[in-house]
């Protein structure tokens, strides 16, 4: 492609190892699972509220509308959660453009590993005495799998030495950056 008169010149786009790529395209699925996990999470939570009121002490409750109350904590606890989601996401968007900010990986390594724990969880509970449909809990624990299974799979891709060198600025051949003043 030849040069036009008159217009810039286009930088060529930053090379992604394959690594690399594949860990942005896991922990992108990643984000996008937890936001559909937190959507299901809000929907049987307003469904059978009994479980935010058998965790809630309320104590004289005379003039306030405690299903109000509860119905705004779940809704507000659903826009945190992907609040939290929408940081995650710009440290996927951070660490695919190679920003440099070394925290953005470290964010993504330790939502990768809660959600792991938090999967292991999933395992060991099931929902008992509720008015929410057995089909919700599962496809919410499902959810709740696969986004830990990303998460992991990003995780491990991110750590293989091309990804690594990438990130640590040296183009991936293998070699060190050189160091100021030589």
């Amino acid at each position: 492609m030849t040069q036009q008169p008159g217009r810039p010149q286009a930088k060529p786009a930053p090379t992604i190892p394959e690594s690399g790529r594949l860990a942005v395209q896991l922990w992108w699925a990643m984000v996008v699972l937890e936001i559909i996990h937190q959507i299901f999470n809000v929907v049987i939570s307003l469904i059978d509220p009994s479980a935010v009121k058998a965790n809630a002490n309320f104590g004289d409750t005379r003039g306030v509308p405690v299903d109000d109350v509860i119905t705004v904590a779940i809704i507000m606890a659903g826009v945190l959660g992907i609040g939290i989601m929408v940081l995650l996401a710009f440290a996927v968007y951070g660490y695919a453009r190679n920003s440099g900010w070394k925290w953005l990986r470290t964010l993504l390594v330790f939502f990768s590993v809660y959600f792991a724990v938090r999967a292991v969880v999933v395992f060991t509970t099931s929902p008992t005495g509720t008015a929410a449909p057995t089909a919700l809990y599962l496809i919410d624990g499902s959810l709740q799998i696969l986004t830990a299974v990303a998460g992991v799979l990003g995780l491990i891709f991110s750590r293989r030495a091309d990804a690594v060198d990438w990130q640590e600025g040296d183009g991936g051949d293998g070699g060190s950056p050189v160091a100021p003043g030589r």
